[in-house]
């Protein structure tokens, strides 16, 4: 059942849409109902492009949609739709991609070479210049630029700067991509920095739905903005009434954080219990199990994960190889569940995977099968080829043996999960614990946007769907535990 704002958004179909979705307000049901409004009044699946810009907002969408239809939307992060651009665009000459730690590697390379000492700080600085994309790059940059280049190699950002200036210098190539898809939806936008809002103009038509939530913007430091998504066009503006989430005492607190610092309304909260409270007390008297521990850094989540294995509770790390999209489509198909393995847009040979699928059994065709499923997904998603091999290491034996060792790598129910804040947007748990929220840490003494800092301790305390605690230290709170009169020295 929609409100009365989402059913606006679901029939609104011809036009430009901005949509503000605050945490928890159903946007991702929003999107897939109007995925399916559209259909319904005649628009081919195929035509339909849904742009994400994290794999796991992109699986959940996909999941949530073919359950309802037989598959056919086309569902990409902003990244995996680059790659497909380049890889139609280019073919064999297209550019090899290299990971993150390669690109470190070749920004090193590059300060030798410019006789600068290299540093993360400087390599993060080339990642927010080129996603910023301006005309004047630095020299270091332009250093980097042209090892790549020379080895034809390209970054994950390449995977959207080429394509934009492959297609903004050919109207007749941009216009058969625009054309390809008449309606354009891109889900968490306050995410998108602007050479990719560039590429997204040039690939949207008229029909264009913007989901944002210019509260949750917490990747400056790549560039993104919470507003340049909504500059590259006139919009015909919705915003979503309620959060389905949030427990009403927890959302108060988190809108006094952030209601000096926003042009949206507040939400509504649904009449469900919930508490919030400050802890100052060691972390195992409040872990139970089954939490959700949030970290500013990485090596808090180091921090908390020894001392939870220390006490003997179970916990994960979250974006763990066994519970990736991959492994649910690899589990689905040892397990034979054509609904799962078979619906991915991008295979083009179905009726030969499902014959092979049928007889496999035993290891070699279940290798083979995934094999052949991997290479096609890979090209839509380059980075999925680690996450498939070190799933298949575990297929040896009967499939049965197979399923039980990879379901007992997946992460159960009861485990805590600890993550850092960033790795936590999209998500929610009963019980979310913020960890070490104390001056310096949050905001964190590198990071000169306040206003980033905020945000991202917005999105932490608006993950707890029923209880939430903070974790900070007398004396030392942090600035943002006061904004949101939630006490503290």
């Amino acid at each position: 059942m929609l409100n009365n704002i989402q059913q606006q958004v679901v029939d609104h179909h011809e036009g430009s849409i901005l949509v503000h979705a605050g945490p928890g307000a159903g946007k991702t049901k929003t999107v897939i109902e109007r995925c399916s409004s559209l259909i319904a009044s005649g628009v081919p699946p195929y035509s339909i492009l849904v742009v994400t810009f994290t794999r796991e907002a992109a699986a959940e969408i996909r999941k949530r949609v073919e359950d309802q239809h037989s598959g056919g939307i086309c569902m990409l992060t902003i990244h995996a739709l680059g790659y497909l651009i380049l890889r139609e665009m280019l073919g064999k000459n297209c550019p090899a991609l290299i990971d993150e730690e390669e690109s470190e590697q070749r920004y090193i390379k590059s300060c030798r070479a410019y006789g600068v000492s290299p540093s993360r700080d400087g390599f993060l600085a080339i990642v927010k210049e080129k996603a910023n994309f301006k005309s004047l790059a630095s020299n270091l940059l332009r250093e980097y630029i042209c090892l790549l280049s020379k080895n034809n190699e390209m970054d994950m950002a390449d995977l959207v700067t080429l394509p934009y200036l492959l297609l903004s210098q050919n109207k007749k190539l941009a216009e058969q991509w625009r054309n390809r898809w008449s309606y354009v939806t891109i889900d968490e936008a306050h995410d998108c920095t602007p050479i990719e809002a560039k590429l997204i103009s040039i690939l949207a038509g008229k029909n264009l739905c913007v989901v944002f939530d210019e509260n949750q913007s917490i990747y400056g430091w790549r560039g993104s903005s919470p507003t340049v998504i909504s500059n590259i066009r006139a919009f015909h503006n919705y915003q979503l009434p309620t959060t389905y989430r949030c427990p009403n005492e927890t959302y108060k607190h988190a809108w006094e954080l952030i209601k000096n610092h926003t042009n949206q309304q507040p939400l509504k909260c649904e009449d469900h219990p919930g508490s919030i409270g400050l802890s100052y007390n060691k972390l195992k008297s409040v872990v139970t199990g089954g939490e959700m521990i949030l970290c500013r850094t990485q090596y808090d989540v180091d921090t908390v994960e020894s001392e939870l294995q220390s006490m003997g509770i179970p916990t994960n790390i979250a974006g763990g190889v066994f519970d990736s999209y991959e492994s649910d489509v690899i589990l689905a198909y040892a397990k034979k569940d054509w609904d799962t393995i078979l619906r991915n847009p991008f295979q083009s040979n179905t009726s030969r995977l499902q014959r092979m699928a049928r007889r496999a059994t035993y290891r070699k065709p279940l290798e083979t099968f995934l094999t052949d499923w991997r290479e096609s997904h890979i090209q839509i998603d380059a980075s999925a080829a680690e996450r498939y091999w070190n799933i298949i290491s575990l297929c040896t034996g009967s499939t049965e043996e197979f399923i039980k060792r990879l379901e007992a790598k997946r992460t159960p129910k009861n485990n805590v999960r600890v993550m850092t804040l960033h790795a936590s947007k999209g998500l929610e748990e009963d019980h979310v614990i913020l960890y070490n929220m104390v001056e310096g840490t949050s905001p964190h003494i590198n990071e000169p946007d306040i206003d980033a800092e905020r945000r991202l301790f917005y999105v932490g305390m608006t993950r707890a769907a029923k209880k939430l605690t903070i974790m900070t230290v007398k004396g030392r709170e942090s600035r943002f535990i006061r904004e949101a009169n939630l006490g503290g020295e």
